[in-house]
């Protein structure tokens, strides 16, 4: 399995998770709706900006993405806020778009969500 490329850095700055309870709701004619459980795991999604340092770094993290992920594949990844490394994949496979940060395409970032089984 492939890893997350070194040169490809995690910017906390609109950093954010979200989790997928995996629950089916039923609607009652009176009171609460019941709720029960439909799977043991639940799908954890981050969502955060992947800062690239050069023009090489972001090419390197496409080749990543299009010759070793084939776009759906999933790839070791170390959770920022609890450290872990999780087996991952891009949501719905997109990348998102690259935006210069500065002038020319010396500095770049894209903003990426992630989804894993936790």
């Amino acid at each position: 399995m492939s890893n997350w490329p070194a040169t490809a850095k995690i910017i906390l700055p609109g950093y954010g998770e979200e989790l997928q309870p995996s629950i089916r709701r039923t609607e009652m004619e009176r009171g609460m709706p019941k709720q029960a459980l439909m799977n043991t795991h639940v799908m954890q999604e981050l969502t955060f900006t992947v800062q690239f340092e050069t023009e090489d770094a972001a090419q390197e993290f496409e080749d990543w993405y299009f010759n070793d992920l084939r776009r759906i594949g999933f790839f070791n990844f170390r959770n920022p806020r609890t450290r872990q490394t999780v087996s991952a994949r891009f949501k719905d496979a997109k990348i998102g778009s690259l935006s210069p940060i500065t002038g020319g395409f010396g500095l770049t970032q894209r903003t990426v969500t992630v989804e894993y089984l936790r």
